[in-house]
């Protein structure tokens, strides 16, 4: 015997047809529901690692603000992967983070320089890793990103 639960206006619908119908809405809902509260979770996570990042960094020690915001993001995004994907996210969250590396290098070398703005050296800085994602993206092979057993 298999369990379903019983729904509201369950015992009104007598049609097979609207039956199916009816299911159908029920659990597209509960999908939606699902895929709403996992979004949140997910967006409190960031939200906190981000909020506490810079709550660190403007009053308290930025070291402790670095490590907050660089070791969970990543690792955190592993709960939510899918098993058959997991490892070829892994590589590429590793491949992003030694390209990320460059434009931080970048921002310290031209920022004691003054050349620019505090607002154009930060833009320039999300220029370069941009310019290095999307060259990476492209011009790594496809096995790196695409990875099958």
């Amino acid at each position: 015997m298999i369990y379903r639960p019983i729904f509201l206006f369950d015992f009104v619908i007598k049609n097979k047809i609207e039956k199916i119908i009816y299911y159908y809405i029920i659990y597209n809902f509960i999908m939606e529901v699902s895929l709403f509260s996992t979004l949140l979770c997910r967006f409190m996570v960031g939200g906190v690692i981000l909020s506490g990042s810079t709550y660190l960094a403007n009053f308290c020690n930025p070291l402790l603000a670095g490590i907050l915001v660089t070791i969970p993001l990543e690792l955190v995004s592993l709960f939510y992967i899918k098993e058959d994907k997991l490892y070829a996210y892994a590589r590429s969250i590793l491949i992003m983070s030694i390209a990320t590396v460059i434009p931080v290098l970048y921002f310290n070398i031209i920022h004691p320089f003054r050349l620019m703005s505090y607002n154009d050296e930060i833009i320039s800085s999300f220029l370069i890793w941009l310019i290095i994602g999307i060259s990476l993206f492209y011009f790594m092979p496809q096995k790196m990103y695409f990875y099958k057993d």
